[in-house]
Formats: C-alpha cells, sequence, structure tokens
C-alpha cells in the first residue's frame, strides 16, 4: 500500500459496528491461523500509528471504519488474496452476523426490506441505503449507497455482503450481483443489482 492510499483513508470520517472487526478476524484466522491475525494487526498498528488489536474492539462500539478497510487491505498484500477472496470475506460476514441472523427470526423477505434503511444503522453511523427496486417476477433487488464513498475494496466486500443477505430471505437459485454504479469511477452513489431464478 501507498502513503497516499493510507493518508487517504486516514483522513476519512465514518463508524462501522466493532462487530465487524471480529467476523473479519474470524476469516483470517481460518485461512491463516493466529500468526496470520497477528501479521495484520501489527501491519496496522505500524501504517496507522493506533494500537489497532482484534481482541481491544467490543463488538456493539462504534470503530473507525478506515481501520476495518486498511485491515482488510493489509489481509490481501500480506496473503495474497484476490478480488473473489475480498468478496467472499464480506459475504462470509453476513452469513455469521449476529443483527442478521436476528432479524432473519423475526421478518418476511418484504419486511426486512422495508426496514433495510434503519438496520443500516445498526452497522455504519454515516451514510444512507435505499431499496431502489424489489421485484420478485423480474427476479432482481436494486441497492443504493449514499455518501459512502470509501475505497474501492469495501465495493468488492459489500457486494458480497449483499449478495448473501438477499440469497439468506430470497432463496434464489443462480444469485448474481453486480455493482452498476460506484463512486470511485464517477458516480454520486454506489449501486447493486441482485438477480436470481
Amino acid at each position: 500500500m501507498k502513503p497516499e492510499e493510507i493518508n487517504s483513508l486516514m483522513a476519512k470520517e465514518g463508524n462501522i459496528i466493532g462487530e465487524i472487526f471480529h467476523l473479519n478476524k474470524d476469516y483470517i484466522y481460518r485461512k491463516q491461523g493466529l500468526e496470520g491475525v497477528r501479521k495484520v494487526e501489527l501491519k496496522v498498528k505500524e501504517l496507522t500509528k493506533t494500537d489497532f488489536n482484534f481482541d481491544k474492539i467490543g463488538r456493539f462500539s462504534w470503530i473507525p471504519l478506515k481501520l476495518c478497510i486498511i485491515s482488510v487491505l493489509v489481509a490481501k498484500e500480506e496473503f495474497n488474496l484476490t478480488d473473489d477472496d475480498i468478496f467472499q470475506m464480506g459475504a462470509a460476514t453476513a452469513k455469521v452476523s449476529f443483527i442478521l441472523r436476528l432479524v432473519s427470526y423475526l421478518n418476511q423477505a418484504e419486511e426486512v426490506l422495508k426496514r433495510a434503511p434503519s438496520y443500516w444503522k445498526r452497522y455504519y453511523d454515516f451514510g444512507s441505503m435505499e431499496i431502489i427496486e424489489f421485484d420478485r417476477d423480474k427476479k432482481n433487488i436494486i441497492v443504493r449507497l449514499n455518501d459512502f464513498s470509501f475505497h474501492p475494496i469495501w465495493c468488492l466486500y459489500t457486494a458480497g455482503y449483499f449478495l448473501t443477505v438477499v440469497n439468506f430471505f430470497v432463496k434464489g437459485k443462480n444469485m448474481k450481483i453486480k455493482e452498476t454504479s460506484c463512486s470511485h469511477k464517477g458516480s454520486n452513489y454506489e449501486e447493486y443489482l441482485t438477480t436470481w431464478q
């Protein structure tokens, strides 16, 4: 990672719920063991001049998203992760998310999607989510994120997360997701189209 990339991220504001750090740590641990987790922590400390430690992060505390993204970037670089690995990391996070599991027991798909913007605020303290379209006949859903431009790697991660979430409630076959708009490619927002058969 280049210093200017780190400096750009460190200048950004916005927090994510600490649970995501723990789920990412679990993913790294499964792939690289405890040594891999410690390697990421040391590198993040060095790059950010913070006392970064996964275990010291409260699961329901607000923690700067920039630290989460930098830890994912470090893992990508240290372990030669591919874009698909980052996508799968986001997907793995959705599969075991406490909040997602909780709402899945309480609501039907339409109700969950109707409330998605409020669920967003349980994970992030900035930006907003809109469900632009949810059409069971056309078998698609379009999700838009406003004021949420951090880093391209988080677009991959988020795509993996969203595909898993939609699959959780829709139970479709051959599900696919495509980022149709991206603030890192000239758009004013992030937008994801999920389709199924």
